[in-house]
């Protein structure tokens, strides 16, 4: 307990001395942080006195004055527009408003955790009834927990991966250069339209988590060849498929569905 108090001390006495010639408490590896407890040891990722540019990793954690801060923040303008990958921890739970926005990435990770990520800052008001849609030209998304918004990724999105703890899959309609999306067994429930107008969309997995296809889940894309239905669906919701006019071959695999919606508007 002494030794702990002591080095609380230091730290105390070290971000005092500092506080005067810098914007940020301590730099760990390249980074800025600020402190945001003490007593629970966390801290936020800053700008600092520099500008971020290419690969931007935010660890889970930093060592500083021989203690270890767990990362839980980020600064609104900790970034910038030389960012065009961002890996964001688990121990982060919201990306502020004038974050992000002025970026232009290309790969950004959520990694795996538990807990939602709530991102507050939008690059796109969404006009319809899907909602708030982060605009970023990713060419790479991985997504390792259930996030708040959905994603426009227009013709740049050709990598689509979710993680063990998403149970949502978001909107990710107009991925024009998508060709194969595989939904998890882990997921549970798919967003009405979230695949609308992938129009290079060739293979669909629907994993096992599944119970109903949703509407306008796939509708126009125009060059969908081959779909495969998991075991526990038990209902397809109208247009799901509609203009999908090159699907060769529709695998369902559930012995229990029981309501097909509109079978006439499939088109396949």
């Amino acid at each position: 307990m002494k030794t702990i108090t002591k080095k609380l001390w230091s730290l105390i006495t070290a971000l005092f001395v500092t506080a005067n010639a810098y914007a940020y408490d301590f730099e760990a590896d390249g980074l800025y942080f600020d402190l945001t407890s003490l007593s629970n040891r966390t801290c936020k990722l800053t700008g600092g006195n520099t500008s971020y540019s290419g690969c931007l990793i935010i660890p889970e954690s930093v060592d500083y004055e021989g203690l270890k801060f767990k990362v839980t923040e980020v600064d609104a303008k900790a970034f910038n527009s030389n960012i065009t990958e961002l890996s964001i921890p688990q121990t982060v739970g919201v990306i502020p408003y004038g974050t992000i926005s002025n970026c232009k990435l290309t790969k950004l990770i959520i990694c795996d955790g538990e807990n939602d990520l709530k991102i507050d800052d939008y690059t796109k008001k969404g006009s319809d009834s899907y909602g708030p849609t982060f605009a970023q030209p990713l060419q790479a998304l991985y997504i390792g927990r259930n996030v708040n918004c959905n994603f426009y990724c227009s013709d740049k999105l050709i990598q689509l991966e979710f993680g063990p703890y998403v149970n949502k899959m978001p909107y990710m309609a107009k991925s024009t250069k998508l060709e194969t999306v595989v939904i998890p067994d882990n997921i549970t429930e798919i967003e009405s339209g979230s695949l609308y107008g992938c129009t290079n969309l060739k293979t669909v997995y629907v994993g096992n988590g599944i119970k109903k296809i949703p509407r306008e889940f796939c509708h126009s894309c125009k060059n969908l060849e081959t779909v495969f239905l998991g075991s526990s669906i038990s209902a397809i919701s109208s247009i799901c498929f509609s203009n999908c006019t090159k699907v060769l071959s529709l695998d369902i695999c559930s012995d229990q569905l029981n309501t097909i919606i509109d079978v006439t508007t499939y088109n396949v």
